[in-house]
């Protein structure tokens, strides 16, 4: 009898101290623009946050990607969709498979884009090589950029594999065939979220070089 006691007592004690785990406290959300939300938070003991976001009436079960390991207030969480209402949860992660339970929901509806995203403007075409081509642009004010490539007279409707939210200029663009002719368009990407984009600009027509025998 004494042992039995003894190990509900010791399998209580477990279970107590699991759920010792601390809720963040001091939460807030905030839009800084169409695209970002900024969360404060007082880790009030915890090792780090986790955040699970999604639509209005949705249930928390894991972190949302890319929403963990957070340790540093504020935290300001990029590619959020324009106009649209999100709802928050987070939670304390301690350590050793110990979380919090989740603290929320938190609603935050993003506010509109102000203006449209504007088209890439000045175009250059250089260092055409057999299997590589360069490209420069002007933004506009965006910070990434979609192409698509076919051959003449296609008509673009979605980036082409591996040409999605591009952010580095200029951009070289390889795996191309030698001596092959190709139609380029490219397109400001705003929300990084092919939602918010400009229209398509083009078609850049370049052929490759042709390797020497």
């Amino acid at each position: 009898m004494t042992k039995l006691f003894l190990s509900l007592s010791m399998a209580l004690m477990a279970t107590f101290a699991l759920a010792q785990c601390p809720s963040p406290t001091n939460v807030s959300v905030s839009a800084t623009g169409p695209y970002t939300a900024s969360f404060t938070f007082n880790l009030n003991g915890g090792q780090s946050l986790e955040i699970a976001a999604g639509n209005t009436g949705f249930t928390p079960t894991q972190p949302t990607h890319g929403m963990s390991n957070i340790t540093t207030s504020p935290y300001n969480r990029g590619s959020m969709h324009a106009s649209r209402t999100y709802e928050f949860y987070v939670r304390n992660n301690c350590g050793n498979g110990n979380f919090s339970p989740w603290v929320g929901p938190f609603s935050l509806t993003m506010p509109p884009a102000p203006t449209a995203c504007a088209k890439p403007t000045n175009i250059q075409v250089s260092d055409i090589q057999p299997y590589s081509v360069v490209f420069n642009m002007n933004l506009n004010g965006a910070t990434h950029f979609d192409m698509t490539a076919g051959n003449p007279g296609f008509t673009p409707t979605q980036p082409t594999h591996g040409m999605n939210d591009l952010s580095t200029l200029p951009y070289r663009r390889a795996s191309l065939h030698q001596g092959r002719t190709y139609e380029f368009y490219v397109r400001a990407d705003c929300g990084r979220d092919n939602t918010n984009v400009s229209e398509w600009v083009g078609p850049i027509t370049v052929t490759t070089a042709t390797v020497s025998e």
